[in-house]
């Protein structure tokens, strides 16, 4: 018996690299797609918009996906690697991120009361990787890992409680029009009118991640239907929560309209 589980452990950490290598390719899609400020495939948009957007989508100004991505790295190195302490440190690594993986879901499911598709792929990464790790390592191995994973939930969630939920700085836009998108706000606009481009240019590169709709025929992807049947007379015109506000609006009030956090 004994000789057959240690024919099984190496088996094990060696497949750890699959879980990990998949977390990496997951997360390293998520910090791309961030920095471009391009809005992820997704089956159910609106929650995870809420999510990505959200004011926990960063750690002291570190997008989460990026802290995915270095996390999963070093655990597919350690997976990959054949020295004596590498299963030691593995483990702790694993368990360090089952703790944070633990916070980030229940943020969603508590906090945010929606929930990211491909976040909790990355989260479930974690959690196999940390199985396959663990489930053979002896009790004090197992009591080093509990510590370590609960050390870095407390952490993470120290960090999030001490840091303001406001945006800051570039990241603000970002983060209001995601908000703006996922609650379903649109604008209504003409490829040719200035106070439309204003208005875009107050989002910077984050204009892209706006939920726009192109009211003359002769623009690209045009609507006019859609225009006509809503009665959209002024360009910009704003769909807040049903209600139409023509004219550009400042940061400030699109914020205020669309319940999120004032600008800094």
């Amino acid at each position: 018996m004994v000789r057959s589980v240690k024919r099984r452990r190496p088996v094990e950490r060696h497949a750890a690299w699959i879980p990990a290598l998949v977390g990496l390719a997951i997360s390293a899609y998520l910090l791309i797609l961030d920095l471009v400020t391009a809005i992820p495939f997704c089956l159910t948009q609106r929650m995870c918009e809420t999510v990505r957007g959200s004011a926990y989508g960063r750690i002291l100004g570190v997008p989460v996906t990026a802290v995915g991505v270095a996390f999963f790295a070093a655990a597919l190195g350690l997976s990959l690697t054949r020295t004596a302490w590498r299963g030691r440190l593995l483990e702790l690594v694993a368990a360090a991120g089952v703790g944070g993986a633990a916070v980030f879901v229940a943020l969603q499911l508590v906090v945010l009361h929606a929930v990211c598709p491909s976040c909790l792929a990355a989260e479930a990464a974690a959690f196999v990787l940390a199985f396959l790790v663990l489930k053979d390592s002896p009790r004090p191995h197992l009591i080093d890992a509990g510590v370590a994973g609960v050390l870095a939930a407390a952490v993470l969630a120290i960090i999030y409680v001490g840091t303001p939920t406001r945006p800051a700085g570039s990241d603000y836009t970002t983060g209001l029009a995601r908000h703006l998108a996922a609650s379903g706000a649109v604008m209504y606009g003409a490829y040719w009118c200035p106070h439309c481009r204003e208005q875009k240019a107050l989002f910077g590169s984050a204009a892209s991640l706006l939920l726009y709709v192109e009211c003359d025929p002769r623009g690209e992807h045009a609507e006019p239907d859609l225009c006509r049947a809503r009665g959209i007379r002024v360009y910009p015109t704003w769909d807040l929560h049903g209600q139409l506000v023509e004219h550009a609006l400042t940061l400030e009030e699109l914020a205020r309209r669309s319940g999120y956090p004032p600008p800094p």
